[in-house]
């Protein structure tokens, strides 16, 4: 990833004392600012506008990424992508890991910009979804087709956690509605599929 500013450094410092491995690039830009402001049961989130990365800077995150991903790793692109990362430059990041071997999952906002890279993995909300297919999904079954088609276009798996607390998971052969035990968020889910694929947990242990 890419960090700017004294706050990248310490970031990167950090991550450094903590033991965990960490191939930040050092951006020119400071980092946007982020609050979250708690009134009780009410949350307000105010974030600023991030900072555009770098053509350099981006080319030196693919180098690194590609010099450490091997045949058999998981790589995971979340959350909002930098305006440089064009979806025509992301579907060829997608494509070069994939023909390497290594698992490659998306859970990126907003989805339908992403729609030419095909992961071996998707993760995305119904909106999400929606989005992909231009038009507005009610209920599951709505929901499955378009999985369905999305993985016939070339998507291995497709993950929607739904807000009702059921997430539905899907791959060519079978579509599985599960009720999670308890609310994910989409990067700790995300993050439990990886490990999961990773360790060749079969697709029904992991749902």
């Amino acid at each position: 990833g890419i960090v700017g500013g004294a706050e990248g450094e310490y970031i990167r410092d950090r991550l450094a004392l903590m033991g965990l491995p960490n191939a930040l690039v050092l951006g020119r830009a400071q980092p946007p600012t982020n609050l979250c402001l708690a009134d009780g049961d009410r949350w307000t989130h105010i974030r600023e506008a991030a900072a555009a990365a770098t053509d350099q800077e981006l080319l030196e995150v693919w180098q690194k990424v590609s010099d450490l991903a091997k045949p058999g790793d998981s790589v995971l692109l979340a959350g909002e992508l930098p305006p440089a990362m064009t979806p025509e430059l992301l579907a060829q990041w997608v494509g070069q890991l994939r023909r390497e071997g290594v698992l490659v999952a998306l859970n990126l906002e907003p989805a339908q910009r992403y729609a030419a890279a095909k992961p071996s993995l998707l993760i995305t909300g119904p909106a999400g979804m929606s989005a992909l297919c231009g038009a507005r999904l009610d209920g599951q079954e709505a929901l499955l087709g378009a999985a369905k088609r999305t993985v016939a276009e070339g998507v291995d798996r497709v993950v929607i956690p739904m807000e009702d607390g059921w997430v539905l998971f899907v791959r060519a052969d079978e579509g599985l509605l599960v009720s999670a035990l308890r609310p994910l968020a989409s990067a700790t889910m995300t993050a439990r599929i990886l490990a999961g694929l990773d360790a060749g947990e079969d697709w029904k242990t992991l749902a």
